[in-house]
């Protein structure tokens, strides 16, 4: 895992029980950096952030350290380490795809303290008000139905505790969240946005990572365009807008099967070209932190003061207003119920992905503006 202080190996199989804790330096003789950037033209990804998730997949093909010039066999791989100051080099001998993949997507349960880590592939979702924070922590591991508890009954739970259960703060952690079903996500972000008691400036906080990837960094541009939510963390592993639902065919020459995105994703304005969405407030990880159990990300959201947020004044003198954008969607200026002036953007599909809701602010210049970004 590469921490904000270097590459650390988390977990190691028996007879490389050594290594676990160890910094990894190199690999042959390109130091780790360099092998990820070697890596990096491998990656069918987005942004650096992404590849650095699956980062740990490549640098363990030997096969492929060795076609990219960086071992000498492809069949081993030696790796330099340093443990406890002590500088060392193993042999280290290539296994079969499904071992080491185990490795990736089902981590034993001693590495639960690294916080991408949360119950991953037990629970799809869960919630539990923190003891002595007052904070009610959501947990979203993966948008697909759970055995049991489907994402739409869990949606039904998360609008009750929300509603009933007492709380300062809501978390919700998006950080292990690969991925799942886009079109579920909207039913979550909707509960989010209609609770009055948690959609507020400086209560609402989502941690983000650059695992956050796929259906996930959908439902966080619904969070982004629809509610007050504060992103905490890192970069998220795709924007907004994104292919996805990748297809399988077989070349027809070589026989080599690949995979291929089939469908383009437009979780926002079509103009909008980031290639992540980025946290308000960036917090890093370090091998302490993982060592300690320390959690950066919910230790700045225990602390964070609602006087640290930007004040905007709420409109006044507009006037309701619809239009018709080139692309189809419907835009409304509109004063809700409590008479705060908001835009929203609407294309009334049942497959949108792209909705808005923004409360609109007077500006410095006199006129107008919101706080999308």
């Amino acid at each position: 895992h590469s921490f904000e202080d270097g590459y650390f190996v988390l977990s190691a199989s028996r007879e490389l029980a050594d290594i676990e804790g160890a910094q990894i330096l190199q690999i042959g003789t390109s130091n780790i950096e360099n092998v990820f950037e070697v890596m990096q033209e491998h990656m069918g990804a987005e942004n650096t952030g992404q590849k650095l998730d699956r980062f740990p997949l490549y640098s363990a093909m030997t096969e492929l350290l060795y076609e990219s010039g960086i071992t000498a066999s492809p069949e081993s791989a030696q790796v330099t380490f340093q443990k406890d100051g002590r500088r060392f080099t193993k042999e280290i001998e290539g296994e079969s795809y499904y071992q080491w993949a185990w490795f990736y997507f089902q981590p034993k349960d001693s590495i639960s303290r690294l916080p991408y880590q949360h119950n991953l592939y037990r629970q799809h979702y869960w919630s539990e008000v923190l003891n002595g924070q007052d904070i009610l922590y959501v947990n979203i591991n993966n948008l697909q139905d759970q055995d049991g508890l489907s994402v739409a009954d869990f949606a039904g739970t998360l609008e009750r505790d929300l509603d009933e259960l007492d709380y300062g703060k809501v978390v919700i952690d998006l950080r292990q969240n690969r991925g799942g079903d886009n079109f579920k996500s909207r039913k979550i972000a909707s509960v989010i946005q209609d609770s009055h008691k948690a959609n507020q400036p400086g209560k609402l906080f989502v941690l983000i990572s650059r695992r956050t990837f796929s259906a996930a960094v959908n439902l966080t541009s619904l969070l982004e365009n629809q509610t007050h939510a504060i992103f905490v963390g890192g970069d998220t592993g795709q924007g907004p807008n994104q292919f996805g639902d990748a297809a399988g065919l077989k070349l027809k020459h070589s026989g080599i099967w690949v995979a291929v995105s089939s469908v383009d994703w437009r979780g926002s304005f079509a103009g909008d070209t980031r290639k992540a969405i980025a946290p308000h407030y960036r917090v890093g990880y370090r091998f302490d932190d993982y060592l300690t159990g320390q959690d950066p990300a919910m230790d700045f959201v225990a602390e964070f003061k609602t006087d640290d947020l930007a004040q905007h004044r709420p409109a006044s003198g507009l006037q309701p207003a619809t239009y018709l954008t080139d692309e189809g969607q419907l835009v409304k200026i509109r004063q809700n119920e409590k008479g705060v002036w908001y835009l929203s953007i609407n294309d009334y599909s049942d497959v949108s992905l792209h909705q808005v809701y923004t409360p609109i602010y007077q500006a410095e210049d006199g006129g107008y503006e919101t706080t999308l970004r």
